[in-house]
């Protein structure tokens, strides 16, 4: 599967969870445009879920700040992360360096947190999954691995929301583990499943 169709799969699987079970077959077919292969891809994504959006468990607040009490958060409208206003010099009390790497969901930046000061990496949600379930499977994320004790686990050192005029920010910030992208040491040294 090349990168290209793994993240139309990842997107649309990330939207259907968002439905109702009863609208999901239509809205999957419709954004398929026919196309089997994505049909079946998103529903076996689908099939593999827990159903409650990973997010079962307690979330330490973090969905409650990212939620808030009354009205649901406003963020900017985005249909592509292209299309999306520029991300902000700093997020909470992170300065934002530069992108390290992106995955289905969110994106991750190199930052500097002010106090302590320290180099940290600053997991932010992509803004098109800012809804109310992938905002669950974020805090539940961000929950999960704050519970990791593992020297080859980055550490979390902090959680929250930054909202600015170009909308809003679910961030956490984890600690930098310098070295090669596993994809990068895989090539180069050659490597294969078996």
């Amino acid at each position: 599967m090349t990168p290209e169709r793994h993240r139309r799969v990842c997107d649309l699987f990330h939207l259907a969870c968002d439905l109702p079970d009863s609208e999901r077959a239509a809205f999957i077919a419709e954004q398929a445009d026919g196309d089997p292969d994505l049909i079946a891809a998103v529903e076996a994504l689908l099939a593999n879920d827990d159903g409650v959006g990973f997010a079962a468990a307690e979330s330490g607040g973090l969905v409650q700040r990212i939620l808030g009490d009354s009205a649901p958060v406003s963020f900017y409208d985005a249909a592509t992360d292209e299309d999306a206003p520029p991300l902000p010099a700093s997020i909470g009390p992170y300065k934002v360096l530069r992108k390290l790497g992106e995955g289905g969901m969110g994106v991750v930046y190199e930052a500097i947190q002010t106090n302590p000061e320290r180099r940290v990496a600053l997991k932010i949600l992509r803004p098109r999954f800012a809804t109310g379930q992938m905002l669950r499977r974020f805090a539940h994320e961000v929950q999960i691995q704050g519970q990791l004790n593992h020297p080859g686990i980055g550490h979390v050192y902090d959680a929250g929301v930054e909202r600015t005029q170009h909308g809003t920010f679910p961030y956490f910030a984890m600690e930098l583990v310098d070295g090669r992208p596993i994809t990068q040491f895989a090539r180069e040294e050659q490597l294969d499943t078996p």
